[in-house]
């Protein structure tokens, strides 16, 4: 990654990519619905008004309780 933002610290295993960096100003949105999570990157594209650019979503998993 080159550019503001980079990360060079610790990564273990991992590899960091860049997928995306947003120019503007914005908010993260996020709905959750049970397990299910969604976020939403709400971008600014003129004084007081917001569009969804990129979305990310995941659903948590729960764990079986052994006795």
């Amino acid at each position: 990654m080159t550019g503001w933002g980079d990360y060079d610290g610790e990564n273990s295993s991992y590899t960091l990519e860049n997928l995306y960096h947003s120019k503007e100003y914005g908010y993260c949105l996020v709905e959750i619905d049970g397990l299910d999570v969604t976020l939403r990157w709400m971008e600014r594209v003129g004084a007081g008004k917001y569009k969804g650019r990129e979305v990310w979503s995941c659903t948590a998993a729960v764990p079986s309780r052994q006795r």
